[in-house]
């Protein structure tokens, strides 16, 4: 099942950094909301590889409080403001296919939050939505084993509420979820459950362990939408890594795979002399073709060569890896988990002391690794290191920063429909429904009217190409993103001298017929956001278009001729 959506207390984000990145690397989720992010607005680039929204706790403690969500670079998204005190932060993506609200919240132990503000929180987030984090209510709903205020204030929630999935760590203890006690928070959420008609995600697992009192408890919920409920499963980490939360994961119960992203060649790893001798293609082929067929067929050909001897990428992300992670590391995580499963089953005095022990040991070796793999490309680098490598090896470093995949207001609840939308603005702005009447008019006439062209066929700009003029336009063509037909310029450079032969007898085809193929006329089209716009309209955005490699060559060829 692939895991949608995360969240944890985690207790100090930098200071569990490492287990954060080890949490997004094997399990991927899309979304991971996080609550005790101990952050100030001096901390930043930590995850520069993903899209980052976070609200600090602004009492001047930075040891305490605030949440963020993190959400893969794949993924639509955008911030949602919220007017409220509470420590909560929401932004609205796409998940399966589905626009979902997703709240990222902390209620602390100690903090008295009323039924109307928890409302009123309820009431900002548009439908269906997730609200996940630290609540710090007990009820046995969720399978605490005691109930307070908060606990039925929930359960009250969910009973009257509408569509939407809430998760996190609400701090309220209630039976109702497996907790051992009730409070007056976890009555309160208890209230909301039983009023709202809502979901509960939990299974009566705990999901705190208190080292102080040697105990746990379930404060960490996922309350959702009755129409998401059928979708997701609710799932227990039992591992709470460098906090005393244990993460919760949200799974799709049935397999939805996302459609890949278009694989790109490796062509530095292309073998290109298997694929020139591959390539052979005599010009005998196009007799019998018109020249729509023949440009399909020369494309399928080589395709299928590049196939054969260049790799490609899945289409998928691979596993984030960092160059710091060595075989110490990986000794001293086991013996964390080791330390930590032995207290789990034999919960003692001496089985905690181990575990923090180990637990502390861990990060100092992380650290002490992060250095030395520091230390160590600074000293690789001098005045004739190529600044290519250098950049690399910060990325590796550091993470490659990304942008944000943004959401159009109000333009629809998935990829496609937002994807019809731009292309419904851009076809708008190219239309000549632009021009005046009387422009238009003008414009219909002067097209239908026959261009007198009184030039020779002997003219030189009429003539055949040869082959000096493709090698020269091929000479100006510099690496770039292909079209539809996936043909990039280096597999053109590398075909066959034969099947060269044969693409310059193509075009000079396409040049005596003055007939442009079908296929050449298709484009990818990529929505660019203009510098400092508003990523939410649609008029933040211009088009570009990702066209043939073999139409763009033939136009290079033709400016040469005529310029």
């Amino acid at each position: 099942m692939a895991t949608q959506m995360m969240h944890w207390n985690v207790r100090g984000l930098i200071h569990n950094l490492d287990d954060i990145k080890e949490l997004l690397c094997k399990h991927k989720p899309k979304v991971f909301c996080i609550q005790e992010t101990h952050l100030n607005p001096k901390q930043f680039n930590f995850l520069r590889q993903f899209a980052i929204f976070r609200k600090d706790r602004d009492d001047g403690n930075a040891s305490s409080g605030g949440v963020a969500i993190v959400v893969d670079k794949s993924i639509a998204c955008q911030q949602l403001t919220l007017q409220t005190e509470l420590e909560a932060i929401s932004v609205r993506v796409i998940l399966f296919n589905r626009l979902i609200t997703v709240c990222s919240i902390y209620l602390p132990p100690n903090c008295q939050v009323s039924k109307t503000e928890f409302y009123n929180l309820i009431n900002q987030l548009p439908e269906p939505y997730i609200l996940a984090g630290d609540f710090n209510a007990h009820n046995s709903l969720w399978g605490d084993s005691r109930c307070d205020g908060r606990g039925r204030m929930i359960e009250s929630f969910l009973v009257t509420s509408g569509p939407y999935i809430l998760a996190g760590d609400f701090n309220a203890h209630n039976s109702l979820w497996g907790d051992s006690r009730c409070d007056g928070r976890g009555r309160m959420i208890e209230s909301f459950l039983v009023t709202s008609g809502a979901c509960l995600f939990n299974k009566k697992e705990p999901t705190y362990y208190s080292t102080q009192h040697n105990s746990y408890s379930s404060i960490d919920l996922t309350i959702g939408s009755a129409a998401l409920f059928p979708y997701l499963e609710w799932d227990v980490i039992k591992n709470p890594y460098g906090s005393d939360h244990f993460p919760v994961v949200l799974k799709l119960r049935e397999e939805h795979v996302p459609p890949p992203q278009v694989p790109h060649w490796k062509l530095a790893s292309a073998d290109w002399e298997g694929f020139k001798e591959s390539t052979r293609l005599s010009r005998d082929f196009l007799k019998n073709l018109s020249i729509d067929d023949a440009v399909t067929y020369f494309t399928a050909f080589i395709i299928e060569s590049a196939q054969r001897f260049i790799p490609e990428t899945n289409g998928y992300s691979s596993k984030r890896r960092v160059p710091w992670w060595n075989e110490d590391c990986r000794k001293a995580r086991k013996k964390q988990n080791k330390a930590w499963g032995i207290l789990r089953r034999y919960p003692n005095t001496e089985n905690l002391i181990e575990f923090k022990q180990a637990k502390s040991q861990g990060r100092r070796t992380r650290r002490q690794a992060r250095r030395e793999s520091w230390e160590k490309f600074v000293s690789g680098i001098n005045s004739y290191t190529q600044e290519r490598k250098v950049w690399n090896g910060l990325r590796r470093l550091k993470g490659q920063e990304t942008y944000t995949l943004p959401l159009v207001d109000e333009q629809g609840n998935t990829l496609e429909e937002q994807a019809d939308a731009l292309g419904a603005h851009f076809e708008s702005i190219s239309s000549s429904t632009n021009y005046t009447e009387s422009f238009r008019k003008y414009k219909e006439i002067e097209e239908r009217k026959t261009l007198n062209c009184k030039c020779q066929q002997n003219e030189p700009y009429n003539r055949p190409f040869n082959m000096a003029e493709l090698k020269a336009a091929l000479n100006t063509c510099k690496s770039s993103a292909p079209g539809a037909d996936r043909v990039m310029y280096d597999m053109i450079k590398n075909l066959h001298a034969d099947t060269q032969m044969t693409l310059l007898a193509l075009l000079n085809n396409v040049w005596a017929a003055g007939y442009l193929p079908d296929a050449w006329k298709e484009a990818i089209i990529v929505p660019i956001l203009k510098q400092a716009k508003d990523p939410s309209l649609l008029t933040s955005y211009r088009p570009i278009a990702l066209t043939s490699c073999l139409c763009k060559l033939f136009e290079k060829m033709i400016n040469r001729r005529l310029l």
